[in-house]
């Protein structure tokens, strides 16, 4: 199963990315993609070709398709749309009008203050998968600040590499303790912020 999850626990249903046209799962999308004549799309690399970004903001602005896409991840990822376009590429997405328009963001592990604050004003929810990014070695969103600066954010485990049973739980204790780590506080981030986070739901 190639669960990006954000789960809905009182429902008990996965929302799904999946590498085939599954019924309510969002199509993977990678760079050299030229199908995207679906209804869900999640952008899986940043490093697309900007053609396909703004082929894909096409779709969504004429009311075709919803997108999540994967942003930040990667320190190499930032410093590439800094030298090309000046932009994060989180101001990038807001420069093409996508923020307001995307169901969510994912990953976020190198999103500055800026970032966060153009995000929480869009309304544009970030799901972090603190198990997938720690264990590519790309590192994990500092969760404080998110919060602290006004995002709503949901919990996923991407492709489930690093947690085969997909468990919520596992990746909740990897908020806890990463977050104190990172703002060396005991108890950084609440626990009813990360049953926030876990009862996360996209819009329908």
């Amino acid at each position: 199963m190639n669960a990006l999850t954000y789960t809905r626990p009182k429902k008990g249903e996965y929302i799904l990315v999946s590498d085939t046209d599954a019924d309510n799962a969002y199509k993977r999308v990678c760079k050299d993609d030229l199908n995207i004549d679906f209804e869900r799309l999640y952008l899986a690399d940043m490093s697309a070709d900007e053609t396909v970004t703004e082929r894909i903001a096409d779709r969504v602005f004429e009311g075709k398709s919803r997108v999540m896409i994967s942003v930040s991840r990667t320190l190499e990822e930032v410093g590439t749309f800094d030298k090309k376009y000046g932009l994060s590429p989180v101001m990038y997405l807001h420069k093409l009008g996508l923020l307001e328009h995307a169901d969510a963001l994912v990953g976020g592990v190198w999103l500055d203050k800026d970032d966060m604050d153009i995000m929480a004003q869009c309304g544009c929810p970030l799901i972090i998968t603190p198990s997938y990014d720690m264990g590519t070695g790309n590192g994990i969103p500092e969760v404080a600040t998110c919060l602290r600066r006004g995002l709503t954010l949901g919990v996923g485990t991407e492709d489930c590499f690093f947690n085969p049973s997909c468990d919520m739980n596992f990746e909740a204790k990897l908020i806890a303790l990463t977050a104190s780590a990172i703002m060396r506080e005991s108890g950084a981030v609440a626990k009813r912020d990360i049953k926030k986070m876990l009862d996360f739901c996209l819009k329908s």
